[in-house]
């Protein structure tokens, strides 16, 4: 073999354990199965888009959502949201300033869609849609159940008020689990594999 085959084998070989190496560095997909109603009659782009957001944030943590229309099998992670009126939210007998709630003993949570859209209508810096916001609401309720906690962090997603800054963070995608979080959650998810 010549001198450039030889270079050419080697580069090859080289950049063949790069990949691999990078590969292996990053951690596998969790999966977590999501049923979202849509109690509120949204339009399927709304919904679509509320999904995609959620479905981002968590692949940031490697959990991967599976969206879902039932349970799936058992053993396998399995949870639940409603998107829900303020009607509901009544009944359920929320804090006024909660955008929603979970129930972290039935995996279950309800997100209050008129609160929702209030807040991505009148704050100005939320000005990128009612489906990231929705999207945004639904990742921290899903949060809390995958936590298994309904306490609030002191920064990132998992706040209980959203301000200036986290709508500011939310916009540009950075509206994320702080590491603790994001480690809890891997913690949790795969001990019950």
């Amino acid at each position: 073999m010549n001198r450039h085959t030889l270079l050419l084998i080697g580069s090859i070989l080289t950049l063949d354990l790069s990949l691999s190496r990078s590969a292996a560095a990053q951690p596998a997909l969790l999966p977590v199965y999501v049923t979202l109603r849509n109690q509120m009659g949204l339009s399927a782009d709304v919904m679509a888009g509320a999904r995609a957001e959620v479905s981002r944030v968590y692949k940031t943590i490697a959990v991967e959502l599976i969206w879902t229309g039932a349970a799936p099998a058992a053993g396998d992670r399995y949870l639940s949201v409603s998107i829900v009126s303020e009607g509901m939210a009544s009944w359920l007998k929320a804090p006024q300033s909660a955008l929603g709630t979970a129930f972290v003993g039935d995996g279950h949570a309800y997100v209050m869609f008129e609160r929702v859209e209030r807040l991505a209508r009148t704050s100005r810096t939320w000005g990128h849609g009612i489906a990231i916001t929705l999207g945004i609401t639904i990742a921290h309720e899903i949060g809390h159940l995958l936590l298994n906690s309904t306490a609030h962090g002191a920064t990132g997603l998992m706040t209980a008020v959203w301000g200036g800054t986290a709508s500011q963070m939310a916009a540009s995608g950075k509206l994320l689990f702080t590491p603790r979080e994001a480690d809890l959650i891997r913690v949790g998810l795969a001990g019950r594999r």
